[in-house]
């Protein structure tokens, strides 16, 4: 039984391809290789990465005993596996006012501020605990672009 490749190899041998052929075949071969390249760019960038489920809602700095910083949970595919929330303020652990027990679309959080960080500039940092043990950081100022 003859395989593809023995049939194109008796059809072409001693032939050329013309010219034109060999040109479109390239460049729609090219086009090919090049959308497909840009539309799986498109998913990664999509889909493959995680989506935000934490929006800074207010940064309150009104007097040294009542400095907060509130947080708001948005819907994330993420969020059903949040055990805990974790805010650091210039790289210092900020204390819970009210955590609740579950973490749901829409929930306000409220985390003191600790008293000796210059409130000049705030670099905020919110890490996730999940179920399955994974801790990662979800919001980091320092990161995004202002």
């Amino acid at each position: 039984m003859a395989t593809f490749l023995d049939i194109f190899w008796e059809y072409f041998s001693g032939k050329t391809l013309p010219a034109p052929a060999l040109i479109g075949f390239t460049l729609g071969l090219a086009i090919a290789v090049t959308l497909t390249l840009l539309v799986s760019i498109f998913f990664i960038d999509m889909y493959g990465t995680p989506s935000f489920i934490i929006k800074i809602v207010g940064l309150t700095t009104t007097s040294a005993d009542d400095q907060h910083i509130e947080l708001e949970l948005i819907s994330g595919r993420d969020l059903d596996g949040l055990v805990s929330l974790q805010v650091y303020i210039n790289g210092v652990p900020a204390e819970p006012v009210d955590p609740p027990g579950i973490y749901t679309p829409g929930v306000r959080l409220t985390y003191k501020i600790p008293p000796n960080i210059d409130n000049s500039k705030y670099a905020v940092s919110v890490v996730g605990v999940f179920k399955d043990g994974i801790i990662a950081e979800l919001y980091n100022t320092t990161a995004r672009k202002g």
